[in-house]
């Protein structure tokens, strides 16, 4: 029987007062310094694979098993019984010590797995995409001092602020056309992660493609950008998209092992009508030897790439006659 069976059979059986009697005296077992005990269950977490974002929830959760007491996860409301807010100062105590130690590692990213690359005044930028719910009007402007449209879900978004690393200063070096470039990308990528969430739980083959994705960017944007490794990537998400695809669809079996991507598409192209998308592969298709960097690539090889992917999956994501919810 676990913790919270024990206590189902605990409230069954007696009123508040008996309640309140139990719990205290399940907590008269537990020590006043409860660091140890968190920082043993953290390990037992590593052990386990559990990833930083979801140790404090599983770490309340192994705490109120370990001494067998109902346990809450957040802070009490005026509706939560009296018996059970003397088992918050043990929550809270989890929560701080992983601010603590974790600090932004147990910080939920909304964009950790929709970025874009933005090429702009020289550099590559990583451009983060934000979860937004409703309408909202996406702006490019130099002026990121307002703060009224950082706000996800506000009527106004301003996508520079969404460059990471970016200073006003350096926006002020932005031409015309490199603004009119993060507006272009910052759709581009909205939509294709809507079109992962259209797609994303057809087929095996869209997570990994949104890996993918998110491995591009990554060469791209580092300190130290790996742009044969990038172009692979690009590769990859597009091959990956198009393999979903071909599966969602059904028309062609098996789907075909290979990288080349035309052999894809036109096996894609026998189930779409009108599909006129070859001309973006070019870009995109590389031989594995851009891997070991036994062939050469260059930042604009694997910008071209990545926008051409983009684009790609951006009109995939779109089709009407896919067996997928629209």
């Amino acid at each position: 029987m676990n913790t919270f069976q024990n206590w189902a059979l605990i409230k069954r059986r007696g009123t508040p007062e008996v309640l309140g009697k139990n719990l205290r005296a399940f907590m008269s077992r537990i020590p006043k310094d409860i660091t140890p005990i968190i920082s043993e269950i953290d390990k037992e977490l590593k052990a386990a694979g559990v990833p930083p974002l979801g140790r404090p929830m599983n770490a309340i959760i192994k705490f109120g098993q370990r001494f067998n007491m109902p346990i809450l996860f957040t802070k009490p409301q005026p509706d939560v019984p009296d018996h059970l807010i003397g088992s918050w100062k043990y929550s809270a105590r989890i929560h701080e010590w992983y601010e603590e130690v974790y600090g932004d590692g147990i910080k939920l990213d909304p964009s950790a797995n929709a970025k874009v690359a933005v090429q702009a005044d020289g550099d590559l930028w990583e451009l983060k995409l934000p979860i937004i719910y409703g309408l909202f009007t996406p702006v490019v402007e130099r002026d990121i001092s307002d703060e009224d449209d950082a706000v996800v879900g506000a009527p106004r978004l301003n996508a520079c602020k969404q460059l990471s690393g970016i200073t006003a200063a350096r926006l002020n070096y932005f031409s015309d056309n490199d603004l009119a470039e993060v507006y272009g990308m910052f759709m581009v990528g909205m939509d294709v992660r809507h079109a992962f969430d259209r797609f994303s739980k057809s087929s095996h083959f869209f997570p990994e493609a949104q890996s993918d994705w998110t491995t591009a960017v990554m060469h791209m944007t580092s300190q130290n950008p790996n742009h044969g490794q990038a172009r692979w990537a690009s590769l990859q998400l597009a091959e990956k998209f198009m393999k979903g695809l071909i599966e969602v669809i059904g028309d062609v079996s098996p789907i075909p092992q290979t990288h080349n991507l035309k052999k894809l598409y036109e096996a894609l192209a026998r189930s779409i009508m009108g599909l006129d998308l070859d001309s973006l592969l070019t870009d995109i298709q590389c031989s594995a030897a851009v891997r070991y960097g036994e062939e050469a690539s260059t930042r604009e090889q694997s910008y071209s790439a990545h926008k051409s992917s983009l684009l790609l999956v951006r009109a995939l994501g779109s089709v009407r006659n896919a067996n997928s919810p629209s």
